[in-house]
């Protein structure tokens, strides 16, 4: 299992976690998120990206970090390209 976390560029903080088997299910979150016109990251999608942050262990408990968070997505890259 691997943590995912919304980055902030503009406030530069990383906030909600969310626990994914692996990038495609934590893809299909962000942008279903980032689509619900209730959240900041439709409103302001030029301000948030998708992150990995580490790697979970469910059986040990233990936690990899990695040593610098992978871009996975920009909110900007859900929205359909307008012709």
């Amino acid at each position: 299992m691997k943590l995912y976390s919304v980055y902030d560029k503009k406030s530069m903080i990383y906030g909600q976690i969310m626990t994914c088997q692996d990038e495609i299910q934590a893809k299909r979150l962000f942008e279903r998120a980032v689509n619900d016109e209730d959240t900041m990251l439709f409103h302001y999608p030029e301000d948030f990206v998708l992150v990995e942050i580490c790697d979970f262990d469910e059986k040990t408990g233990s936690i990899v970090t990695l040593p610098m968070p992978k871009q996975i997505l920009e909110a900007q890259a859900c929205f359909p390209i307008e012709k």
